[in-house]
């Protein structure tokens, strides 16, 4: 798979407010020892279980 200009962990990231986020999760993915494809899929679950509850978890 060819990545895009702006590619990482499957997302494109554009312009400087979506930079600072990526900056963030970077920052957290280190801080955690992890890379950042896992910070952020631990991110999206955490956000989904807290939107959906608990019931909707795998």
């Amino acid at each position: 798979m060819k990545k895009e200009l702006h590619q990482v962990t499957g997302l494109l990231w554009k312009g400087e407010n979506e930079m600072a986020l990526y900056r963030q999760l970077k920052d957290l993915a280190d801080r955690r020892g992890q890379s950042i494809s896992k910070t952020a899929k631990e991110l999206v679950k955490e956000g989904l279980i807290r939107e959906a509850g608990p019931d909707h978890q795998n």
